[in-house]
């Protein structure tokens, strides 16, 4: 069933916010591991980009994951936004 997901062959289609959650569970439970996703808008028209304020609740997200967690999954959908991710994400 994952592997039927449109926006891992590429192709970009609009999802409802429930139908992400479904999606994120379906990760989760294929790749056994949380998963935290940051998306921000991809809207045409209405982009919004990756910005450090949202650091402190993505840490609060870790915070908060079982412990003993080993490793965890996490998906950015964004056009991008400040270089600060790039730190972040080469960890």
């Amino acid at each position: 069933m994952l592997g039927r997901l449109p926006w891992l062959g590429g192709t970009e289609t609009k999802m409802a916010r429930a139908q992400r959650i479904e999606t994120y569970k379906q990760i989760e439970a294929h790749r056994k591991r949380p998963l935290i996703a940051y998306v921000t808008s991809k809207r045409a028209g209405i982009h919004a980009l990756m910005a450090t304020d949202a650091l402190p609740y993505i840490i609060e997200q870790i915070d908060v994951l079982p412990t003993g967690c080993e490793a965890v999954d996490f998906l950015i959908a964004s056009h991008g936004g400040d270089p600060m991710w790039r730190g972040a994400s080469s960890r």
